[in-house]
């Protein structure tokens, strides 16, 4: 099986957390952000070395002059030789392996509450559940579970940018897979604008995005895909300010 290697909450209860923390009202400098996720966010050594969405959003943010650190525990590209940049994406992983902790071939990850401690970030860029739905796990569970990953990141004094699902095109070996993932996008949406949180933000990674942004899998973006991520993430973090130019 191929496996792809977020109200807020106090977990799978779908308790509202109580966190009324201001957002981040003034650039940080440097802005320090931590992409967290799985191998869409990783990246793919295979049809061709992909560092994902975090090649072009790194690259938009150095256009503009934005003063930011990438941080986290991973330092792993997919193979791609030029790119260097640290996050917390693990190929393979789901969302609950953000919760409990869990190592497999693409390394180890502590957990969400571990990284927030060691790598202190103002914000979580997350895109997670993806594996969830290949697994066949409940998409009600797996929401739970995002909701837990976002509220460490609001304990541990982070922002997020909660992306919903890019679409899979893979229903002709992983049975019901697109229309599965559609129906946990359209969960995540209607639970971030339940939040109405100031310190949580949509990113709208689905809209616009099409099949010819796949590589024949169906389910890792190309360099078009990724562009397509990096864009959705960029506006997001430009028009709430979070990064102001230099």
């Amino acid at each position: 099986m191929l496996l792809i290697g977020v109200a807020l909450g106090t977990g799978c209860d779908g308790g509202v957390a109580t966190d009324s923390s201001p957002p981040i009202s003034t650039p940080r400098e440097p802005l320090r952000m931590m992409a967290v996720g799985d191998s869409i966010t990783h990246g793919v050594p295979r049809p061709s070395p992909s560092a994902s969405w975090r090649l072009p959003f790194t690259a938009q943010l150095d256009d503009t002059g934005c003063s930011y650190e990438m941080v986290g525990s991973q330092t792993s590209n997919a193979l791609h030789a030029t790119f260097e940049s640290p996050h917390e994406a693990y190929s393979e992983q789901e969302a609950n392996h953000f919760i409990t902790g869990h190592t497999n071939w693409a390394g180890t990850n502590d957990g969400i509450q571990a990284s927030m401690a060691s790598y202190t970030p103002d914000l979580v860029l997350l895109h997670i559940g993806t594996n969830d739905v290949i697994q066949g796990h409940d998409n009600n569970d797996t929401v739970g579970e995002i909701d837990q990953i976002i509220t460490s990141a609001l304990d541990g004094g982070a922002d997020v940018l909660v992306a919903n699902l890019i679409p899979t095109y893979a229903n002709a070996y992983l049975e019901n897979v697109d229309e599965r993932i559609a129906a946990l996008t359209t969960l995540i949406d209607a639970h971030v604008a339940q939040l109405a949180n100031p310190r949580v933000h949509l990113v709208n990674v689905r809209g616009g995005y099409t099949q010819d942004m796949m590589f024949d899998d169906g389910v890792h973006p190309n360099q078009q895909g990724s562009e397509h991520i990096a864009d959705a993430f960029y506006n997001v973090l430009e028009t709430n300010r979070y990064c102001e130019a230099e």
